[in-house]
């Protein structure tokens, strides 16, 4: 699952940089750069939930809804401080809408990583 919404994550990253240069307004490209910073948050709390997960089902399931409740409060503390500190560099309605675009194909990644997990287990 890790690896699909990572991949997800990273070509979205990929296209925001693209389409940021293109358009090349003033704060957009540091505005993408500080977006990426979501997938950085994504994975630490993936690679928490991976490192910690316990032999029941049950406890894997309250690691993956504590890591849920982990990324959003990690994307608004980093929204708050980078607003705080940058906030007149920065194109805010591109920062919110690349965030969003990360976010979306990261959820993306892990759904589509989760159905394969779950056919393949399924089929045994």
């Amino acid at each position: 699952m890790l690896r699909e919404a990572l991949l997800y994550s990273l070509t979205m990253c990929f296209l925001i940089m693209i389409f940021a240069i293109i358009k090349s307004e003033p704060g957009r490209i540091q505005s993408s750069l500080l977006s990426f910073a979501t997938v950085l948050v994504y994975f630490l709390s993936s690679i928490f939930i991976i490192k910690f997960q316990g032999s029941s089902s049950f406890s894997f399931m309250i690691l993956a809804q504590f890591s849920y409740i982990i990324k959003l409060l990690f994307t608004a503390l980093l929204l708050i401080v980078v607003f705080k500190f940058f906030g007149n560099q920065l194109d805010r309605q591109w920062y919110g809408i690349s965030t969003i675009l990360i976010a979306s194909a990261w959820l993306a990644g892990e759904i589509r990583g989760f159905f394969r997990i779950r056919f393949i287990l399924d089929s045994n």
